[in-house]
């Protein structure tokens, strides 16, 4: 499955698959509330805001902003 990210660098749109996707080691966010009702929301509406990446030398990428959103859609790809 792939999910439509911004990478930070550029700015730019790329479609990216979701197992490239890694959380950053030094993410503040210890505890994902209401993942259940977001992964719910993105059924029901689509995703509103993309994640924002940086793309790392080993060809994955570090998410910047969107740790709930990447759990919600981890929770929906883990349902199929």
């Amino acid at each position: 499955m792939t999910t439509t990210t911004k990478t930070k660098a550029t700015g730019a749109h790329v479609l990216v698959d979701y197992k490239k996707l890694r959380d950053p080691a030094d993410n503040v966010r210890t505890t994902l509330t209401d993942i259940d009702q977001l992964a719910a929301s993105i059924v029901e509406v689509g995703l509103l805001q993309e994640l924002t990446v940086e793309e790392m030398e080993d060809g994955t990428f570090t998410i910047t902003s969107g740790f709930r959103r990447h759990a919600a859609i981890g929770k929906l790809i883990a349902a199929k």
